[in-house]
């Protein structure tokens, strides 16, 4: 591999000529970014913006990218607000809100090994209880220790 004619080395890693970046969300899930892959003849060491995008900063892949040949209304990023330094009312407008706590129906279920721990879990949890509840009740008919099982000598003194 020749570093930055053929490849990319990004976070301690060689990348090849064109290659996406992707973001693992879970085990089953990963994204593939629509912009940002590796360049080497424009940058060896990060990941380089496709032309026709704008990178969305603090975003993950899918949505880390603006196409900005999009219409502005399906853009994920908010207008540029002129802002003069000399007139003190005019605010910059509040950071865009992410919208991506959904869940998928796939990700929520449990595997089945995770199933197994927990239904071995529970019978060894039952069985622990149903011993200490047979060794507690079953010491209370046993003869008293102290004095060897048999009864104290009992002597008339009148």
């Amino acid at each position: 591999p020749t570093v930055g004619v053929q490849d990319c080395f990004i976070d301690n890693i060689c990348r090849e000529d064109g290659e996406f970046l992707t973001y693992r969300e879970s085990r089953r899930v990963t994204h593939t970014s629509l912009c940002q892959l590796c360049d080497p003849l424009e940058s060896s060491t990060e990941w380089s913006v496709g032309s026709d995008y704008l990178l969305v900063e603090g975003e993950f892949p899918p949505n880390d990218c603006a196409n900005v040949t999009d219409p502005p209304e399906d853009s994920p990023i908010d207008p540029v607000v002129e802002v003069s330094p000399t007139d003190p009312t005019v605010t910059s407008p509040d950071p865009p809100m992410t919208t991506n706590n959904t869940v998928s129906e796939e990700d929520s279920s449990l595997s089945g090994a995770a199933i197994i721990g927990i239904a071995t879990g529970a019978v060894v949890g039952c069985g622990l209880i149903i011993i200490a509840l047979k060794i507690r009740f079953t010491s209370k008919g046993k003869k008293d220790l102290h004095h060897g099982g048999e009864k104290p000598l009992e002597v008339d003194l009148a």
